[in-house]
């Protein structure tokens, strides 16, 4: 099972947003100051000189918690006020807030007037625009904003096109960016959702883009390499869900990058190569074939999820060989995680022996598997075999195609390096108290020498059945080496984590 909930913790931890939907993608509606609230401040006063002695920039500053609509309020407040809202540095324009619940084409032609206003007086540099709309029916006034935005100087862009009829999100791509929005020179903060960019062959590039973050926006890979390429000061990249992205090339060394993530775009893992010196945190969700072309000797964490199941073609060389022998470009990380079908793929293609026998590094290792099938429980066995510094292991389990797992597979097990000198932690998520994992776990609690915490999640709608508490009775009855070890047995919903 994927957790779309790690991908986005993922992308705003790693590309350093920590407000990304509150401030971005979520509205208005969570601002604390109303005009009303300034009106009765104002009143308790009773009048207006304590407040409108405060320098334009405070006061500016001010407006900038308002909603649009209210920013232009205030400029009936006094006479003070008159000019205030036309300085503000923040423009945030959110559908949901200008229309409200119906959003028709007549809602929407309101909400354009008022952008065109607001803009048409606006006197001072923006720093930071949001737009979130519809642009069906009103193209050429969104050219205008975007020419707008070209002479006002804006360090942060992030542009929702959505496209939605009660409700029902129906994709994007039908707006395209005109060429001017690449004239936005002074940008170090750009996010696009449901557009089309075509990078023009004049672009001299953003040169204090630091995150690019596109969502559901279609540029294929020569145009997505050509934009990255001039952008030599960025340091977060994320792209999600660009279907006509085929493939990434990031060629000469991008030596600010520290942070990529890259998920459901129509590239494969293969078609993807990297030079980024200085690159701390990667990410990949799709399809695993091929081997990626990767020279980031810093990567601290790795994270691959392949989220569509595919077995091995009928043909004499086995493609999934490149697969398990590209983690060899990873072996150096700190952290590494293997999510979705990774390990079902490579075990069904028989291809664990390619993988790397030495992960010199890695102290946290975070891995999808099915403890009830051989040759992935293999591959498990491999991984405590190859890391000899593991410190922590998390196992998700997956037992959807079970198998009866040979009785003495764990019994015939040596304890490895890692486990009798640096485990330290275990977690293993989504137990059903199948033998194969009861051995599992029996087989880290008897041989783990510094175990200190186990902890183990079960189904929650497995917490009354016999097979449950059978295995929770094994489990806190087997002798452990260790005596410093605690064991937490918990009880989970399916969809806790997505």
């Amino acid at each position: 099972m994927v957790n779309f909930g790690f991908v986005v913790g993922f992308v705003t931890r790693s590309l350093n947003i920590p407000d990304l939907r509150d401030r971005y993608m979520g509205g208005l509606s969570g601002r604390a100051l109303s005009l009303e609230n300034m009106d009765r401040k104002i009143s308790e006063d009773g009048n207006t000189t304590q407040i409108d002695d405060l320098p334009d920039g405070i006061l500016s500053h001010i407006v900038t918690f308002l909603s649009i609509q209210e920013a232009v309020k205030t400029s009936v407040l006094s006479s003070r006020w008159k000019q205030v809202w036309t300085a503000t540095e923040n423009l945030f324009f959110c559908e949901y807030e200008l229309c409200g619940k119906q959003r028709g084409y007549k809602q929407r032609k309101r909400m354009v007037g008022i952008i065109d206003h607001v803009l048409k007086f606006h006197i001072n540099r923006v720093e930071r625009f949001l737009l979130d709309f519809d642009p069906r029916g009103f193209e050429s006034h969104v050219d205008e904003w975007v020419s707008f935005l070209t002479k006002s100087g804006v360090q942060e862009i992030s542009i929702n096109f959505r496209r939605e009829v009660e409700g029902v999100y129906l994709g994007g791509h039908d707006y395209e960016l005109p060429s001017r929005f690449f004239d936005c020179i002074s940008l170090r903060l750009l996010m696009l959702k449901n557009c089309i960019m075509n990078v023009p062959l004049d672009f001299k590039g953003f040169n204090s883009l630091r995150t690019l973050f596109l969502s559901d926006v279609y540029i294929n890979g020569d145009q997505l390499s050509t934009l990255v390429s001039k952008c030599k000061v960025l340091q977060g990249l994320a792209l999600l869900y660009c279907r006509d992205t085929e493939s990434f090339r990031m060629s000469g060394p991008h030596s600010q990058l520290k942070n990529v993530m890259i998920c459901c775009c129509l590239m494969s893992l293969g078609d993807i190569e990297i030079d980024a010196p200085s690159l701390l945190h990667f990410c990949f969700m799709g399809c695993i074939f091929g081997s990626p072309v990767l020279s980031v000797p810093r990567l601290l964490d790795a994270t691959i999820i392949s989220c569509i199941e595919k077995r091995p073609p009928t043909i004499q060389e086995n493609p999934f060989h490149k697969v398990a022998r590209s983690l060899s470009k990873l072996a150096h990380v700190e952290s590494l995680t293997l999510a979705g079908y990774f390990v079902k793929t490579l075990a069904d293609a028989e291809v664990w022996n390619a993988l790397p026998t030495s992960f010199p590094n890695i102290k946290e290792l975070d891995v999808g598997v099915n403890l009830t099938k051989s040759s992935e429980t293999r591959i498990i066995y491999h991984f405590l075999e190859s890391c000899n510094n593991l410190e922590k292991i998390v196992l998700s389990l997956n037992q959807d195609d079970k198998e009866l797992l040979a009785s003495q597979y764990w019994d015939l097990r040596k304890p490895t390096y890692c486990m009798a000198n640096h485990l330290k932690t275990v977690t293993v998520t989504n137990l059903e108290g199948l033998v194969g994992e009861i051995r599992f776990v029996t087989f880290l609690l008897r041989h783990t020498r510094k175990l200190e915490n186990i902890t183990l999640s079960f189904y929650e709608n497995l917490r009354s059945t016999v097979r449950a508490k059978t295995a929770m009775d094994v489990l806190t009855n087997v002798k452990k080496v260790s005596t410093d070890a605690e064991m937490c047995i918990k009880f989970e919903d399916v969809d806790a984590d997505d």
